[in-house]
């Protein structure tokens, strides 16, 4: 079920927290397009606690539950920090393919792949305890690769292979977002014995993207197309472009 709220009332309790206040304070003003904030848990696959809808000139932030806890208002900053990028002018794709088809998800999935890890980094710098939060995501993307295995073995179809190569990749650009240069021992180590050809084409896509860089709209977009020719996804997802 479906339940929209006025902002003040979404925001009530997110806005206790000192650090959401502030990333709100710097990045809502920036924002020019009316914002739904809706509560539909029906709509969001069961890994998902938030998203962003942006089309039309209007946008809305969908989450399970009314933001009261942590990681509630974290996923909420999450979410917001995608309506400021695209209000900063940082491009996006969208599916060339009908929807309900296998490969409509990569053109998301590319987005956050170089976009979360933007917004991740810039978190952190408010205070987010996004270590926390990483670690909290890499235990389900490793179960999630593991369930994947069991079912398919390594001959995974062309839509879960890239699935699961853009994922792998955004968690190795996440990481260093939100760290100084450690050792990933959440996750990275963990791909890197059990799934060690992925994380050898997981290395090699991230110096590609970051020799091009993506922290600004300029070099994003270069980078989202040099993903798009490196994953044979030319067909399926549309060249980056502004959000309208």
């Amino acid at each position: 079920m479906q339940d929209e709220y006025p902002e003040a009332r979404f925001l009530e309790s997110a806005l206790e927290s000192p650090e959401f206040r502030a990333f709100y304070a710097q990045y809502r003003g920036s924002i020019p397009w009316p914002i739904h904030w809706v509560v539909n848990p029906d709509v969001l696959d069961p890994r998902v606690h938030g998203c962003t809808d942006h089309h039309h000139g209007e946008c809305g932030i969908v989450l399970r539950s009314l933001p009261s806890t942590s990681l509630g208002v974290h996923v909420l900053a999450h979410e917001l920090g995608h309506l400021a990028l695209d209000a900063e002018g940082f491009p996006g794709t969208v599916p060339l393919v009908r929807a309900g088809s296998p490969d409509a998800p990569l053109s998301p999935l590319l987005n956050s792949c170089l976009q979360d890890p933007i917004i991740e980094g810039r978190l952190g710098s408010f205070g987010f305890p996004t270590v926390q939060k990483y670690k909290r995501w890499t235990r389900d993307a490793l179960e999630d690769m593991l369930a994947v295995r069991a079912m398919h073995g390594e001959d995974l179809p062309f839509a879960l292979r890239t699935q699961r190569r853009l994922l792998v990749l955004k968690h190795r650009l996440w990481w260093k977002a939100i760290t100084a240069g450690e050792a990933d021992v959440y996750f990275w180590k963990e791909v890197e014995s059990g799934f060690p050809a992925l994380a050898e084409e997981a290395d090699s896509l991230a110096a590609v993207i970051e020799g091009v860089g993506y922290s600004d709209p300029d070099s994003m977009a270069a980078a989202m197309n040099e993903l798009r020719r490196a994953l044979e996804l030319e067909a399926i997802v549309s060249a980056p472009k502004p959000r309208p």
